[in-house]
């Protein structure tokens, strides 16, 4: 044991990137400009814990302002300065360990926690050019693990189901299938 006990099941993931470029789009005696879509600053947050059952995690993903490329007017390509985020995500989830459940986990999730918007701006005065907001996304699973079938050590079937369908039970709903697996 490198600490203390009841530290057990805790955990921290991170990276982080620090990243120049330059490209002369337009030819050699083009301007310097960044490559499209990369950002100078990114970096992954995670802090977990996982043990006797249960999970809790709590995600950030930064970039900071970026060069994007899109479909512009008439299907050609436009360059446009798109801002920086700070996406936050979180789950908990529990796995029943014995008993009528064994085997079955279930999982709650929200994307986009901090309901983090999506801005385009124009470089040259930094006023808004686009701006979207996504909202929050919530999500429930189960998992049920499969005993061994036809020979296969065990297997696993899966759904997600957006949190909205609960409130529409009785309708016609979509599910989305999240992976069913017999060989995992």
């Amino acid at each position: 044991d490198m600490f203390a006990d009841w530290l057990e099941g805790f955990g921290f993931i991170g990276n982080y990137s620090d990243t120049s470029s330059s490209i002369k789009r337009l030819g050699p005696d083009g301007p310097d400009e960044p490559i499209a879509g990369l950002s100078e600053e990114v970096y992954n947050l995670t802090f977990y814990y996982e043990a006797h059952g249960f999970l809790a995690r709590i995600s950030q993903r930064s970039r900071s302002e970026f060069l994007g490329e899109i479909q512009g007017f008439g299907a050609d390509r436009a360059l446009v300065y798109i801002d920086g985020e700070d996406v936050v995500d979180a789950q908990l989830g529990y796995s029943f360990q014995s008993g009528a459940l064994d085997g079955v986990s279930l999982l709650s999730q929200v994307n986009n926690l901090t309901d983090e918007p999506y801005r385009q701006f124009f470089n040259n005065n930094g006023l808004t050019q686009r701006y979207e907001e996504y909202g929050r996304q919530y999500l429930l699973g189960v998992r049920w693990h499969v005993l061994p079938v036809a020979g296969l050590d065990r297997g696993w079937v899966g759904l997600i189901l957006p949190a909205s369908v609960l409130a529409a039970l009785g309708s016609a709903w979509p599910v989305r299938i999240l992976q069913s697996s017999l060989d995992e």
